[in-house]
């Protein structure tokens, strides 16, 4: 009934706009046609706008042939660009201390092992003071080896000349033994010492003779260095130079931004249609003409009973760099199944008093104002339920053009 009583609408403004020139108006038009390029004349009822040749050529307008086509199920969802949880590392301090120096800033690209901080610590001392007490233990049980060593040989020559029992010999052997079994386990410290010194506070076991670096005073090589664990960007670094901080608390937060993540946001209707694994082109108000790529990572399992809509988790390869945390975007997947009928670029169709219309060529300079029925939008296509059939050339950009002259002409008569 609505959709009616605004075709019926339609007809009486345009019934109006052609039936409301006098004569007077009609010669005014006339003689100004020649002087404004950009002139439009109604007639058909007011149902046909036409440009004069160098209103034509100046409109530049666009007309596309309407035709059947199959256009994919499409569902389309907004959203964000997050960073990728999988990819985030937290760097904090291996220890108590005092940070010295910090050389790394927010947004700056890190490698893999590059030293992004100093700390000076008074743990590098004491690793050291352990790692020199188990070298000294080893030593130790090294020498009381080689003594006890030269006691068993001792004692097994004796033996061989009647001179010593064979319990002396035994006992020889065993204390031979038993500093054997210390040996081991002092080595076994040492090791643990020095992997605890080396690759946990990233310093060497012996303090450098050498002048060397200095970095706020300190030697460089007294100073336990905060490294980064992979190649990414600096997103936050919470401390400061100068700072006392306590062991693991967080110094930068690094991110692999090549790869991201787009949070979209789909209603629940859509949900049965919904698979993992699934490819999903992202579109970017930053990047209008460009399609990022992605596949859909997981599903959301709970239901935000303010929006009714699902989080869904799309895996997106930055490879370029190009897109930004928090960035906002559009989702568009693909869906199994597809709409067959007439469609036409969104921009072919126009508001007029309420009714959806579209500007038919049907001579040169000539538009016909047809009043459309349309359905849901398909991939920036509208589906045409009425209106147009399929070979009819449509302006699909200029449209609003053709409008702005017939409501111009509906005004000055």
């Amino acid at each position: 009934m609505q959709g009616n009583l605004a075709l019926l609408a339609l007809a009486a403004l345009l019934a109006f706009v052609s039936c409301g020139r006098t004569p007077d108006t009609a010669a005014r038009e006339g003689s100004a046609a020649p002087s404004a390029p950009i002139g439009n004349t109604s007639d058909d009822a007011g149902r046909v706008v036409r440009l004069t040749p160098e209103a034509l050529a100046m409109a530049r307008l666009v007309l596309q042939e309407a035709s059947s086509r199959s256009i994919p199920h499409t569902i389309r969802a907004s959203g964000r660009i997050a960073i990728n949880e999988n990819r985030l590392w937290r760097v904090g301090a291996v220890s108590d201390g005092l940070l010295v120096e910090m050389y790394a800033n927010v947004d700056d690209p890190v490698r893999r092992g590059q030293v992004l901080a100093r700390q000076h610590s008074r743990a590098v001392s004491d690793a050291r003071a352990a790692y020199a007490e188990a070298a000294n233990n080893l030593a130790t049980f090294e020498t009381r080896r080689s003594f006890l060593q030269a006691q068993a040989a001792r004692a097994r020559r004796l033996y061989d000349l009647k001179a010593a029992s064979e319990q002396q010999v035994q006992q020889a052997e065993s204390d031979v033994r038993d500093v054997e079994g210390q040996i081991a386990n002092a080595k076994a410290e040492l090791q643990r010492q020095r992997i605890h010194i080396e690759e946990f506070l990233h310093v060497q076991p012996e303090s450098s003779k050498a002048p060397g670096d200095l970095a706020s005073g300190y030697k460089s090589t007294d100073l336990i260095p905060v490294t980064s664990p992979v190649s990414g960007m600096v997103m936050e670094r919470p401390a400061a130079p100068g700072t006392i901080v306590p062991m693991a608390q967080t110094l930068y937060v690094i991110s692999d931004l090549s790869n991201l993540w787009m949070i979209a946001e789909v209603q629940q209707q859509h949900l049965a249609a919904l698979r993992e694994g699934m490819e999903v082109a992202v579109h970017t108000q930053a990047f209008p003409e460009e399609i990022f790529p992605g596949r859909i990572a997981r599903i959301g399992a709970e239901l935000n009973p303010a929006t009714r809509t699902v989080s869904v988790r799309i895996e997106v390869p930055n490879p370029q760099m190009r897109l930004r945390p928090e960035m906002y975007a559009d989702a568009e997947i693909a869906t199994s199944g597809s709409e067959t009928g007439v469609f036409l670029p969104t921009d072919a169709i126009q508001d007029l008093n309420g009714q959806a219309v579209a500007f038919v060529r049907v001579a040169e300079g000539a538009f016909a104002v047809r009043p459309v029925e349309t359905g849901a939008p398909r991939d920036g296509m509208r589906l045409i339920l009425s209106g147009v059939n399929a070979g009819e050339q449509v302006v699909v950009r200029g449209s609003f053009l053709l409008k702005s002259k017939l409501l111009e002409a509906s005004l000055a008569e």
